[in-house]
């Protein structure tokens, strides 16, 4: 028994201490398993050591043994393990079967490599489902940044020049509190005519000063972007740095 503590009761029982090879060989010497209900996932765990070591088991009738191994034979009462366990020790043969089984399922369902494979597949069409956010490289959005930005300059160039906040543009994406802004705000505060307002409510703000040369600038800063070396990032910095201030 598994986490066995103090001194048995029973002449069968043991508490033996050893490594994993010790325990590997302990459970290859016996006739059958018992996987009871469970409130966590530790006797799933138990219950692989034993079948990849060629031990049946009878186990609980639930969907955390099902997933596990679904040609196992099942119980739900007490009296209908009791009766698995009577069987599994008296007859040799079935018994034997069970393992055979039980081995043939661990070798073609629950192979390290073949189930990290799938695992990554799943994790893969999980963030293929999230919504798009900055990558590692800019330019993955490149159409993201340059929607926001056309919004904030068109909104600045209107007969009566306004901005837009941060939520004001988060609806014009449908995005929701969990997604990361600060790096598309570094990066449109990058640009030499946007520029962050501090006031009761924030606001973003195009305004070019007389210098600007708006179709030039805006290519030179899409390319900057781009390509996001080291060398651009000082660029994108005193950009910043230089935009008007008020």
């Amino acid at each position: 028994m598994p986490l066995l503590d103090g001194t048995p009761n029973r002449p069968y029982l043991t508490n033996e201490r050893g490594d994993k090879e010790f325990y590997y060989e302990k459970l290859k010497s016996c006739c059958v398993g018992f996987s009871p209900k469970q409130t966590y996932g530790g006797w799933s765990v138990a219950t692989t050591d034993g079948m990849m070591n060629g031990v049946p088991y009878i186990m609980f009738n639930d969907t955390y043994y099902e997933e596990l191994y679904s040609g196992a034979d099942f119980f739900a009462k007490n009296d209908d393990a009791v009766a698995l366990l009577n069987r599994y020790l008296g007859d040799t043969k079935y018994r034997n079967q069970k393992a055979r089984e039980t081995l043939s399922h661990c070798k073609k369902n629950l192979i390290y490599s073949s189930n990290i494979l799938e695992l990554s597949n799943f994790i893969d069409s999980l963030v293929l489902e999230l919504p798009k956010t900055v990558g590692s490289h800019l330019n993955e959005d490149a159409d993201v940044l340059d929607d926001l930005f056309r919004l904030i300059r068109n909104a600045g160039r209107r007969k009566t020049p306004v901005g837009y906040t941060k939520e004001e543009l988060f609806n014009t994406r449908g995005w929701g509190r969990g997604m990361k802004w600060t790096q598309y705000r570094q990066r449109l505060l990058s640009h030499g005519a946007i520029y962050d307002v501090g006031e009761e409510t924030p606001m973003y703000v195009f305004s070019p000063n007389d210098n600007h040369k708006d179709d030039l600038e805006y290519e030179i800063w899409l390319e900057l972007i781009k390509r996001q070396d080291k060398r651009d990032k000082k660029i994108m910095s005193k950009l910043r740095n230089t935009r008007i201030q008020h």
